[in-house]
């Protein structure tokens, strides 16, 4: 690999339209030697549209990363998590290119490598891909990335029905720690797929284990709200929401427990049916404008004091 800087990023929704010309210059470089002209408009007519990746981009559901190289886009993929037969999660890898200009300069492994770890982030134990029959160049790859064929596939091109190979391998990278969470999180580098309520939860436990009551507010507040600008590409940030999980967090806190028994022991916090917050707020109160700008007292019952170790402080509301 040449001494060119390689960073990975996760695209937000205004990154759309850059997004979708790269896509389709290099889904054309791979397959319009194999393909009639017919199917290949027809396939990027309904696939590559700047609505459609935007619509991608958004999703909560879907893993989007970019690679790039100083600062030239060299590398996409794509990716969803799902349930395995066998229960457990397994990411399903529906598209990973390296454009063509970049093929053998040893860019493509550190690109998986890094769709690995963010495999880790979403507690995917495997990986899964499909990979065309008639592309010796990428399954050459993918098996030297430890995939091994599993079955097969029909994939539906335009007038014609293809033949994939359905290929897997386990996750190599090994599982977020909270040090690694919150650096990633805090670095904008957490992908948008991952930032779950579990995550929001751990996110306050963490700075909790290290920080005072008031610090650990102070740094979730607005951590989310740049991770909402910056990686989702929104404004949206609910102040009253966000303070009042805090506190319920901090209000179940023990210093001398991981979080995996923490979670265990405060399960309802973890719930979104019932959501715990509204035992103390009613839903039109959450829902108003004022709740979302600035903090207000629940209506239903008042929030536990916040404990950190042995100490208890009372949330100063401002």
């Amino acid at each position: 690999m040449s001494s060119r800087t390689c960073t990975f990023r996760y695209p937000s929704p205004l990154d759309a339209v850059p997004l979708v010309d790269f896509a389709s210059r290099c889904f054309v470089a791979t397959y319009d030697h194999q393909n009639t002209p017919d199917n290949i408009a027809t396939y990027l007519a309904e696939h590559f549209q700047p609505s459609v990746f935007e619509r991608l981009l958004r999703s909560r559901s879907h893993l989007v990363m970019t690679m790039w190289l100083d600062e030239a886009l060299a590398g996409y993929a794509v990716a969803q998590r799902s349930v395995d037969d066998d229960g457990t999660y397994i990411l399903d890898i529906e598209r990973f290119y390296v454009a063509s200009d970049y093929h053998g300069g040893g860019y493509a492994g550190p690109f998986m490598e890094a769709l690995d770890r963010s495999a880790a982030a979403l507690d995917v134990e495997r990986l899964r891909l499909g990979v065309y029959t008639e592309n010796p160049r990428a399954i050459a790859f993918y098996r030297k990335q430890g995939f091994e064929i599993i079955g097969e596939q029909t994939f539906t091109f335009g007038s014609e029905a293809q033949r994939d190979w359905v290929m897997a391998r386990s996750r190599r990278s090994p599982a977020f720690t909270d040090t690694d969470f919150i650096a990633a999180f805090l670095d904008g580098a957490w992908p948008a797929a991952a930032w779950t309520h579990a995550a929001h939860v751990r996110l306050a436990w963490t700075l909790l284990a290290a920080h005072s009551f008031e610090e650990t507010l102070k740094t979730v507040k607005a951590a989310i709200a740049r991770y909402n600008r910056v990686v989702l590409a929104s404004d949206a940030y609910h102040e009253t929401l966000t303070q009042a999980f805090v506190t319920l967090v901090a209000s179940e806190f023990r210093a001398d427990e991981a979080f995996t028994a923490f979670c265990q022991r405060a399960s309802a916090l973890l719930s979104r049916s019932p959501f715990v917050v509204e035992h103390y707020y009613s839903p039109e109160l959450l829902a108003s404008d004022e709740a979302k700008r600035r903090f207000v007292e629940p209506d239903r019952a008042t929030l536990p004091p916040p404990v950190v170790g042995d100490n208890r402080s009372r949330l100063v509301h401002s």
